[in-house]
């Protein structure tokens, strides 16, 4: 990530903001990817409660999207911060769930 977290924070922040005036199928991918920058800002920052709540956002919209590449990355990064923070049955939960993801769909870098 180049810059500040805090940069990051308020970039993503005017990004959601002004994301509204795009297509609806652009403007959902912009969402998730920015839910994501916010999270590892966060988790940067050491608001681990902020990220994986950022992070979840963007899992359940990579859900809806169904959207393997990015179900996978955000499930590895909830749980780096799962680790970050000692829930390592959390972690290995959602690890292994990216991993999966990975193997099924051929993805050497999930």
């Amino acid at each position: 990530m180049i810059g500040s977290a805090d940069s990051t924070i308020n970039l993503a922040n005017r990004v959601l903001q002004i994301s509204s005036s795009l297509p609806k199928k652009s403007q959902t991918n912009v969402i998730v990817h920015t839910y994501g920058y916010l999270g590892m800002a966060y988790s940067d920052k050491g608001n681990f409660s902020t990220s994986l709540t950022n992070f979840f956002k963007a899992l359940n919209l990579a859900e809806e999207m169904q959207d393997s590449k990015t179900i996978a990355s955000n499930s590895g990064n909830v749980g780096s911060v799962y680790g970050r923070i000692g829930e390592l049955d959390k972690a290995l939960e959602y690890f292994f769930k990216a991993l999966k993801i990975g193997e099924e769909t051929k993805n050497k870098k999930t």
